[in-house]
């Protein structure tokens, strides 16, 4: 088993931010929807699910009092791939995608 390498990373632009401003560029209804199904599609899953979550959580002991209004309702989505190293750094990289070279990839441009 390969226990993978815990590194810091400290990105130019917070992560709630740039996660923000590429939601506010979809058009407005299903495409986030869509792509996230992409995703899924490109990860070799077999099986995608959404959930629809009415729940709200307690804040008492988040990272950051923040994070409080992030703590439900909330739309969860998961699949049955594995989410690998390349997947990882598409995260660390989200202005650059790495699909943008991958032309098998739903999401290339």
């Amino acid at each position: 088993m390969n226990i993978p390498i815990i590194e810091s990373y400290n990105p130019e632009q917070p992560y709630t931010a740039r996660l923000k401003k590429i939601l506010e560029e979809y058009p407005d209804g299903t495409q986030v929807l869509r792509e996230i199904l992409q995703n899924s599609d490109d990860a070799g899953s077999t099986r995608q699910e959404f959930i629809l979550d009415y729940n709200t959580y307690d804040a008492k002991c988040l990272l950051d009092e923040n994070l409080a209004k992030y703590q439900g309702p909330a739309l969860m989505a998961l699949n049955d791939s594995l989410f690998r190293d390349e997947d990882f750094y598409s995260l660390r990289s989200l202005e650059n995608s790495v699909k943008r070279r991958k032309f098998d990839k739903i999401g290339c441009e």
